[in-house]
């Protein structure tokens, strides 16, 4: 399933310290307003997809679920997402420059909008 995969993509982009997989994240975010829990048969299945995704990648398990507690379907609030972020910081993911280059690219994309 492509949106599976843009999905996990973010969650690495996210859960990583180093800004190689930057490209990979904002491919992911242009796409993210378009994917939707309801492509799953419950939530549940989605969250548990979730957390194997994360465990695969040896991260904390509640980083992944901070993206679905944005909202629903999914669509990108950015004072949300600016909280998310604060916590993958304080949680020791260290990239605060990668984190600055996503609000605003994120920020550009709602003016445009």
């Amino acid at each position: 399933m492509e949106n599976c995969t843009m999905l996990k993509e973010l969650v690495i982009s996210l859960t990583t310290s180093t800004a190689k997989y930057f490209p990979t994240c904002i491919r992911t975010l242009t796409h993210l307003q378009n994917l939707r829990v309801d492509r799953y048969e419950d939530d549940q299945s989605f969250e548990e997809d979730m957390c194997i995704w994360a465990e695969a990648l040896g991260k904390n398990i509640s980083l992944s679920i901070k993206i679905l507690s944005l909202d629903k379907n999914l669509n990108l609030n950015t004072e949300a997402f600016e909280k998310f972020l604060c916590q993958c910081y304080n949680r020791g993911i260290k990239n605060l420059c990668l984190m600055v280059d996503i609000l605003r690219f994120i920020r550009r994309d709602e003016q445009i909008n």
